[in-house]
C-alpha cells in the first residue's frame, strides 16, 4: 500500500514539475531527502531557489490541499531547506519556500501555487 501512494505521489510531483516549467521555472532537483524530511521539488527562476512541498487531493472528504499544511510540516520543511542551504545550494542567497496543491474538482485538476508560504 505505502509503495503505492509513493507511485502516485511520484505523478502528482512530475504534473507539478511540469506545470512549474510552463511558468517559467527551470527543474532543479526532485525528492531531496535530508534528516528532517524531504523536499518534494526544487526550482529555479530568475537567480532563486524554489523548494516546493506538493500536494494532491482527490477530493475534499479530508480537507483541501491547503488544508495539507501544518505546522508540524511547515516546521520539517523549514529546517529541510535550511539544511540544503548550508550544503548542496549554499551558492544561493535568494529562495522561496512554496507549496503546489493539486485538487481534483468535477473531474478537472486544479493547481493552487502558494509562493513563500512563510510572508
Amino acid at each position: 500500500m505505502k509503495s503505492n501512494l509513493r507511485s502516485i505521489g511520484t505523478g502528482y510531483e512530475q504534473l507539478a514539475a511540469a506545470y512549474l516549467v510552463n511558468m517559467g521555472f527551470q527543474m532543479v532537483a526532485k525528492n531531496q531527502y535530508t534528516p528532517f524530511g524531504e523536499v518534494d521539488i526544487i526550482m529555479e527562476k530568475d537567480g532563486a531557489l524554489y523548494f516546493v512541498e506538493v500536494k494532491y487531493r482527490s477530493n475534499q472528504n479530508y480537507g483541501t490541499a491547503r488544508d495539507s499544511i501544518t505546522s508540524l510540516k511547515l516546521k520539517r520543511l523549514k529546517k529541510s531547506v535550511s539544511y540544503l542551504l548550508k550544503g548542496k545550494y549554499s551558492g544561493y542567497n535568494v529562495y522561496s519556500i512554496s507549496f503546489l496543491g493539486i485538487e481534483m474538482q468535477d473531474k478537472e485538476l486544479t493547481y493552487d501555487f502558494i509562493d513563500n508560504i512563510f510572508s
